[in-house]
């Protein structure tokens, strides 16, 4: 759900040739913005929400498929004059047009929050990635979903940037 975040850092202040000999290092982003403690809990959050979501959205839908249903038992049996009809079928559209206009405001205030808290815990992973790296001695660092690398001068901070996020954003 959090998406990909693509981390190249330039770690070093050194010069292409002196880079030769540094550690290139990988990260595996996607995998590591999930299991973050911050990364599970805005998911558990974001489910809760979004569950929360569904429940008033279907007791709405439900409510409002029994007043249609009422409506087309009063027009079938012809208990309502035309004008009455014609009324309160207006005022069932004005109503469904509500409902959807709510829900999916609320639907648009989700993807907001969202996003913004997205975009606030990859800022936070991009600044842990970043230190991890240097004191790795990493010269680049790159994430793994992004780029595939093989041979023994490949480091993989993952598990480390991990642990240091939890330390330092409990």
């Amino acid at each position: 759900m959090l998406g990909r975040l693509f981390v190249l850092f330039n770690l070093s202040t050194a010069s292409v040739g002196a880079m030769a000999s540094d550690r290139i290092c990988i990260v595996n982003a996607e995998y590591a913005l999930h299991e973050v403690s911050q990364g599970k809990k805005l998911e558990k959050e974001l489910e809760d929400r979004v569950a929360a979501l569904q429940a008033d959205l279907e007791k709405a839908q439900a409510a409002f498929k029994k007043e249609v249903e009422e409506f087309q038992g009063q027009a079938e049996a012809k208990i309502l004059s035309p004008e009455a009809l014609a009324k309160r079928g207006a005022e069932l559209e004005q109503k469904q047009a509500a409902l959807e206009s709510t829900f999916g405001g609320r639907e648009q205030e989700l993807q907001a929050y969202y996003n913004t808290s997205a975009a606030s815990l990859q800022e936070r992973f991009a600044t842990v990635a970043t230190q991890v790296g240097a004191r790795k001695g990493c010269a680049l660092m790159f994430d793994k979903s992004a780029t595939y690398f093989v041979g023994p001068t490949i480091t993989d901070l993952t598990e480390d940037i991990i642990k240091e996020f939890d330390q330092t954003y409990r």
